[in-house]
Order: structure tokens, then C-alpha cells, then sequence
């Protein structure tokens, strides 16, 4: 979702600067608009992914540093109802909470112009925390302290 309002936020800006500069080398808007875009498309599209995966790896790295209480806090927060289903709804609380107080805001490295704070929505943020927890539980499980 938020790559399509990159490539309209870019689109706008070939606008722009094709009414400008196709009145200075007179040609075409659409021809040096479509120009413009086919140049620059190569290096804005892998600028965008390259954002992203930043942004990821900044929410698995502050995961991590609290990977320890977002196990403790998973497991005492999913619960089976008495038809076996998970009631993960506390659980994604607190994942929001973690989101909104521990990793927000997002260092300034991570932003993205046009206001955008994060490029990737809180469900794959939420995806990412919620890994991280699972994995710091396996770990608990494993550890010979409580296998005894």
C-alpha cells in the first residue's frame, strides 16, 4: 500500500518538473514525463525496498533488546478458550503498546520524506515482534535451567 503512494508521490513530482523543463527543451509533457519516470523508476523502486527492509531490521533489533519480556509477555497473554481456539487479543495489545512506546518514533535514518514515519504497516510490524517473542520462548523452553 504504501509503495503505490511512493509511486504517486514520484509521479507528482514528474509532473511537476516535466511542465517545467518540456517548456524549456520543448517537447512533450507525456513524452518527457514518460522519459523521466523510465530513468528514475530503476533507482527509486530499490530505494523504497531497501527503506523497508531498514525499517524491519530497526523493529527486529529493538524486539530483541526486550526479547525476553516479549516472550514472558506472550505466553501469559495468548490463552486457549474452552473451544480450543487462541485468544490472541491481549497479546496484540500489547504488541501495539510495544510499537507505539518502544520502537517509535523511528530514528531519523528510517524516515521517509513526504511525512511517512513508517513504511511498513503495524501488522507486519506486529508480525515482526511476534516472531521475535516466539523465538525468545523456544529459547526459554530449551534453556536446561527449566527443564529441571
Amino acid at each position: 500500500m504504501n509503495l503505490l503512494l511512493w509511486a504517486a508521490a514520484i509521479w507528482l513530482l514528474f509532473a511537476i518538473l516535466s511542465a517545467i523543463l518540456s517548456a524549456l527543451l520543448s517537447i512533450t509533457n507525456a513524452t518527457f514525463r514518460f522519459l523521466l519516470f523510465i530513468i528514475l523508476l530503476p533507482f527509486a523502486i530499490p530505494w523504497a525496498l531497501y527503506k523497508e527492509h531498514q525499517q524491519r531490521k530497526y523493529i527486529r533489533s529493538k524486539s530483541i533488546q526486550y526479547q525476553t519480556h516479549l516472550a514472558k509477555r506472550r505466553m501469559s497473554l495468548i490463552r486457549t478458550d474452552h473451544y480450543g481456539d487462541e485468544d490472541r487479543s491481549r497479546w496484540d495489545a500489547e504488541m501495539k503498546y510495544f510499537l507505539k512506546h518502544k520502537v517509535s518514533p523511528v530514528p531519523d535514518q528510517y524516515l521517509l520524506p513526504f511525512g511517512e514515519s513508517r513504511f511498513i504497516d503495524d501488522k507486519d510490524a506486529m508480525a515482526i515482534i511476534d516472531e521475535v517473542a516466539k523465538a525468545g520462548q523456544l529459547k526459554r523452553s530449551a534453556s536446561p535451567a527449566d527443564s529441571d
